[in-house]
């Protein structure tokens, strides 16, 4: 259950194009989580490390509880990296979403194949950018889908 929690955290972005620094990114909140779920689905670790702040909290939701998942962006960075060599062929799919200026709420479905099945986990998910990196992320537990 950690490593799709984990999983599904990586989801969010859509075109990685570079290193987002603290100061001087002016990237959209929104921005951000695109380019990070970009990266989660061209299974490039380095680029989706590289929108996530260093001292990232990458949290669980768990009943009246939140787990810390990932501390850091290298720890995240080996995780993904981890997990895109366990699961060649996982992809994120961002099914709708709401957006603040730091804060980015989203429904994120996570789709791969065991054998021949085709299997798909679905959450809530919750990020929080400054200054172009993603700080936290907070996700619900998954929901099992089709």
């Amino acid at each position: 259950m950690r490593t799709l929690s984990v999983l599904l955290a990586l989801l969010l972005t859509a075109c990685a194009g570079g290193s987002a620094s603290r100061s001087g990114d002016t990237r959209s909140a929104l921005g951000v989580v695109e380019a990070y779920v970009a990266a989660f689905n061209r299974h490039d670790a380095a680029a989706a490390s590289a929108l996530l702040a260093p001292d990232l909290q990458w949290l669980a939701i768990a009943g009246d509880g939140v787990e810390l998942e990932a501390s850091g962006r290298e720890a995240m960075r080996q995780s993904l990296q981890s997990y895109f060599q366990a699961t060649p062929d996982v992809r994120s799919e961002v099914q709708s979403l709401a957006r603040g200026q730091q804060r980015v709420a989203v429904y994120e479905c996570v789709s791969w194949r065991e054998g021949s099945v085709r299997q798909q986990r679905c959450a809530h998910g919750l990020y929080q950018v400054q200054g172009g990196l993603i700080q936290r992320a907070w996700f619900w537990p998954a929901e099992g889908a089709q």
